[in-house]
């Protein structure tokens, strides 16, 4: 299991969210894992992962585009939307990232 908590500068909350989603599947590619589960408490990110959800922002369409790219070694890739009332680890890494500009 990864974690990692980073400041990533100025965007939005979906931005952000793909960008994790971008830095967990690199960090995945780097390990040569076989099968790759995600858990995000993003619903939207989860749902146009797995195509429920259509993607009209350009920005995020290139997020997704770049993570679908970079599982093509991967045999299985799931998504999963977490809420996040029950993923509190994932809260705090992403209050303590959102934090970090303020001590920097």
């Amino acid at each position: 299991m990864w974690r990692e908590s980073i400041y990533l500068g100025t965007m939005t909350n979906n931005m952000a969210e793909y960008e994790a989603l971008v830095r967990a599947v690199r960090r995945a590619r780097e390990a040569h894992v076989a099968s790759l589960d995600i858990y995000t408490d993003s619903e939207l990110v989860a749902n146009q992962w797995n195509g429920s959800y259509m993607v009209r922002n350009k920005r995020l369409l290139g997020y997704l585009i770049e993570a679908k790219a970079l599982t093509r070694d991967i045999a299985g890739v799931r998504v999963q939307h977490i809420p996040r009332e029950k993923n509190r680890i994932a809260d705090r890494l992403a209050k303590q990232g959102a934090e970090q500009t303020l001590t920097d």
